[in-house]
């Protein structure tokens, strides 16, 4: 366990050393169909944190489910968990199966973090993407988020964040 803290903390601090020297911007000269996807998913999980703060009490640590970060490359995924790192809290790569798996799931369905998921991204046009975004706290606690970005001037912005589903 102590192993993977250190781990853990190494890629927290590469990952927001990034933030300083390789932040991911939209230029125009790149092409309409050039996507930054560490912007889009960094600017939805912002809205999503931000949303039902409540499940954010005392959270201990932030799971993301990185394999649902559909298009991200590598150097984009490193950058969204070093981006979260502003949350205060340890960023872990996990699904809702491999916490269950480590014993991290109480009675319920109860996690002391909370599980953030990328579960739909609908590319509308080169200038407009919607994703449907989770966050995670317990079987009671937690919130389906449909955030519309859009492009201008170059830069993605948040639209429009709606909770589309709360338990």
């Amino acid at each position: 366990m102590k192993f993977k803290k250190i781990v853990m903390t190494f890629f927290m601090l590469l990952g927001g050393a990034s933030l300083f020297g390789c932040a991911a911007t939209n230029k125009e000269e790149d092409g309409p169909n050039t996507t930054h996807y560490s912007e889009i998913y960094t600017l939805t999980l912002d809205s999503l944190m931000s949303l039902d703060d409540g499940l954010n009490h005392e959270m201990e640590y932030i799971a993301l489910d990185v394999k649902s970060l559909t298009y991200a490359t590598e150097e984009d995924k490193e950058f969204i968990v070093g981006h979260l790192v502003k949350y205060g809290v340890n960023v872990i790569d996990e699904s809702i199966k491999s916490l269950e798996e480590k014993g991290m799931v109480k009675e319920h369905g109860v996690i002391d973090g909370v599980l953030l998921k990328i579960e739909k991204v609908e590319l509308k046009s080169d200038n407009k993407i919607v994703i449907e975004s989770s966050k995670y706290r317990s079987g009671k606690g937690a919130v389906v988020v449909e955030t519309i970005l859009i492009k201008k001037g170059g830069n993605w912005q948040v639209e429009k964040s709606t909770m589309i589903m709360m338990s």
